[in-house]
């Protein structure tokens, strides 16, 4: 029985141990430089997300979160009013105590953040 009860354990800590999703999105919450030095904003509130870029307000909802690979995908809706998905993913430095951020748009364009300041 004993036995029984420390694989179930070891199973939930290899499933249930990970770092919560809510963690990432409140990293990578805050004021981010993209390469043309423009400035987004994220923000988040349990499953929504507020992204700012300039005076543009960008609706988006989190979709999966993947706290393995520290990838999150953004339900957003385009200028045109198309539905696209944005993935934030955070490459950490050799360190592991800084992080910057990678950004692939619904078009495969890829972007560097570079961290301004919390929110």
């Amino acid at each position: 029985m004993r036995i029984i009860i420390a694989m179930l354990l070891t199973l939930f800590c290899i499933t249930g141990c990970s770092q919560p999703a809510s963690d990432i999105l409140t990293q990578i919450s805050g004021v981010w430089r993209f390469s043309d030095d423009s400035l987004l904003t994220i923000k988040h509130d349990k499953d929504s997300v507020y992204l700012t870029s300039g005076e543009r307000v960008i609706a988006a909802k989190v979709g999966a979160i993947d706290t393995r690979n520290k990838t999150v995908n953004l339900k957003v809706i385009l200028p045109d009013g198309r539905d696209a998905i944005w993935t934030i993913k955070q490459v950490f430095t050799a360190d592991d105590r800084t992080f910057y951020l990678v950004v692939t748009l619904h078009d495969g364009k890829k972007d560097v953040l570079q961290f301004v300041r919390k929110v």
